[in-house]
């Protein structure tokens, strides 16, 4: 009986690490799409506004920003998971924060 339950166990595992990689595969494919598309809207925005050409640095700026926002929310505020989910330390989580001037009270 000993034996089946391993069996059991090792076939639930494999397949827990094969559904992990098709989960983990889709992701990477929508965030690649995601990518790519706001890159070329960005280049589309430039190219077709000579007048309204938006800088680089302020796109990455907005860019970083909602992430942090949307992140925080997720995490519910909890900074140090933020920083593990954003693979960053926390000390630099606290001062991107700070720069783009987030704060954690509702």
């Amino acid at each position: 009986m000993n034996n089946l339950k391993n069996v059991l166990t090792i076939r639930t595992g494999i397949e827990d690490f094969f559904r992990d990689e098709i989960n983990q595969e889709a992701i990477k494919n929508k965030f690649e799409t995601s990518r790519d598309r706001l890159i070329w809207n960005f280049l589309k925005v430039n190219i077709s506004s000579a007048d309204n050409i938006v800088p680089l640095k302020d796109l990455l700026h907005e860019l970083e920003r909602a992430i942090l926002v949307e992140t925080m929310i997720l995490c519910k505020g909890c900074q140090k998971e933020a920083a593990t989910l954003l693979n960053l330390k926390p000390t630099t989580l606290f001062e991107k924060l700070r720069k783009h001037n987030i704060t954690l009270d509702g």
